[in-house]
């Protein structure tokens, strides 16, 4: 390795960010790579980050692009960082799918179609039972408070016989 290249990178580990260019800068500078992270778990597109982050159009293409291609160039470092981002974007609106709606998610969960372990199968499905479970119990809530009976009321005392008219009709 000639000397030059040696200091190049001993003047680099040691300069601040704020001299920095392009995507060195970028990585560098952790406010903007927090920033980064929180807007791709938003789900801003490319052009959304280039502007929030004040990167020239079509910068983040390009890296990504040469970080996809050459493994192990600082163009990978931001790579993966986005493809990690990325991921818990997904993550998060799987579970907020997963939690709205069990059944879809279930059948749209790749991962869930895939584990063929009767265990983990079975263990999905007692999960995915008392999940749906729980959404008719609170469904069924509504519709009765809906109907004017006072669900505080049956819940605290554990009277069904409440069911059989609602307590605010005057008979």
């Amino acid at each position: 390795m000639p000397k030059n290249a040696k200091l190049d990178r001993a003047i680099k580990a040691i300069t601040p960010a704020n001299k920095l260019k392009g995507i060195e800068a970028l990585l560098a500078d952790t406010s903007k790579m927090t920033q980064y992270k929180e807007f791709v778990q938003m789900g801003a597109s490319l052009g959304t980050l280039e502007a929030k982050l004040q990167l020239s159009r079509g910068s983040l293409s390009r890296w990504l692009e040469k970080g996809k291609t050459r493994p192990k160039s600082i163009y990978a470092q931001l790579y993966r960082f986005h493809c990690d981002a990325v991921a818990d974007s997904r993550l998060l609106a799987e579970s907020a799918m997963r939690d709205k709606s069990p059944e879809k998610w279930l059948e749209k969960n790749s991962s869930a179609r895939v584990v063929e372990d009767t265990q983990v199968t079975q263990s999905n499905s007692v999960q995915v039972q008392q999940a749906v479970g729980m959404g008719q119990i609170v469904g069924a809530l509504k519709v009765l408070r809906q109907q004017g009976y006072d669900i505080n009321q049956i819940i605290d005392s554990g009277n069904m016989a409440l069911l059989e008219g609602p307590k605010n009709e005057e008979s």
